[in-house]
């Protein structure tokens, strides 16, 4: 409960105003960056905020996105529908009947975490055997779960076996095969090639965007 730890952050409203106001996603990215929450708001199960990590490879962005069953998520889940069913190189899994008792990415605040692999899940997963050893066996688990979260159909199959990636998992990978990340990584959009540009005579064409989630 959130007792007597003092308010609740109004983090939202902050943000919020900051779109209200034409921040750029840039500013409300390092606004995001800089919250760090108090332990009793991290524990405090009526905190309303979305946590989650996003793992980047070159082919695709895994999401694990985590809030309250009745709060934000359901504002996420309205605000960007799902506008197509499953497939290879698009998937939605959420079910509203499965809840979880705890976060498992509050470490992280309320910034949902980038993570860039330096090769992709694919590559990386067919030689997963190479990171057995104890050394590196918290990398070794993190890219078994990714994996299985990828190929998984269903909800229940994550939750049931335990397949989402812990902090320590991903924090490990991250230092073992992790990269920086891209201005398209940060942004979803490829950069503008200025050159290229001006021998085009130089229009204010938008930037393509990926195809990735």
């Amino acid at each position: 409960g959130g007792g007597g730890g003092g308010e609740r952050p109004a983090i939202s409203s902050a943000i919020e105003s900051m779109f209200r106001d034409g921040a750029s996603m840039d500013m409300i990215d390092k606004a995001l960056n800089t919250v760090e929450l108090a332990p009793e708001h991290l524990q405090d199960p009526e905190l309303d905020i979305i946590t989650g990590v996003q793992v980047i490879d070159s082919n695709y962005r895994i999401f694990i996105l985590e809030g309250l069953a009745d709060g934000n998520i359901l504002r996420l889940l309205d605000e960007i529908p799902r506008v197509s069913a499953n497939s290879k190189s698009f998937k939605v899994l959420y079910n509203p009947e499965i809840t979880f008792t705890e976060r498992y990415y509050s470490a992280y605040n309320v910034d949902i975490k980038r993570i860039r692999l330096r090769e992709t899940l694919r590559q990386l997963i067919l030689k997963v055997d190479t990171y057995l050893e104890p050394k590196y066996m918290l990398t070794a688990w993190a890219l078994m779960r990714l994996n299985e979260i990828s190929n998984a159909g269903r909800m229940k199959k994550l939750r049931d076996l335990v397949l989402f990636p812990t902090v320590p998992q991903l924090e490990h990978m991250y230092k073992k095969l992790g990269d920086a990340l891209s201005i398209e990584d940060l942004t979803g959009e490829k950069p503008v090639d200025k050159r290229a540009r001006k021998t085009q005579g130089g229009g204010d064409e938008m930037p393509a965007l990926t195809t990735e989630e």
